[in-house]
């Protein structure tokens, strides 16, 4: 059995895989060389079935590869809600700190006596149950993009190698 991409049978650094709904002499792939095809064509399905290719996850990458958490892309509203999220955090953290150490009744004491009990306290609880909301949103974001980025993945092999 060949590689369709390079025509090798060789399979001492990649092994063939069957990615796609093809059969006969097209069926089979180098790993490698269908991962050099989709970097080069930015194709992700087969020119050939149409299969759209799958990625399956094996692991994580080694702790010395890891990437930071990074803004979701470089717009600069995507950058002001990183930096924001990350303040969010910390103030977040320190409420919960509060409530675990001294009790959700005197946390909820001290900021009233800083901020009253008043309609301006209606808005401060009202804000910040909005920024639970959408900073939560965005954490979860940012915690599944950067789980996507430090996650090793590979094309899934659609059949055994025995039915190729």
């Amino acid at each position: 059995m060949l590689c369709r991409i390079c025509l090798d049978d060789n399979q001492e650094f990649s092994k063939l895989i069957c990615p796609c709904n093809c059969k006969g002499s097209v069926a089979r792939t180098h790993s490698a060389c269908l991962e050099k095809w989709v970097e080069i064509t930015h194709n992700t399905n087969c020119q050939i079935c149409g299969t759209d290719y799958e990625l399956e996850s094996c692991g994580w990458k080694n702790i010395t590869e890891w990437s930071a958490p990074r803004p979701l892309s470089n717009e600069w509203e995507d950058i002001l809600d990183f930096r924001c999220c990350i303040a969010w955090l910390i103030y977040f953290s320190r409420f919960i700190y509060m409530n675990a150490a001294y009790g959700a009744k005197e946390t909820s004491r001290q900021i009233t006596e800083a901020i009253g009990d008043g309609v301006f306290a209606k808005c401060w609880w009202f804000a910040f149950w909005m920024n639970m909301v959408y900073y939560g949103s965005i954490t979860v974001l940012l915690t599944d993009q950067w789980i996507t980025e430090n996650r090793v993945y590979r094309f899934r092999d659609r059949r055994p190698q025995k039915m190729c």
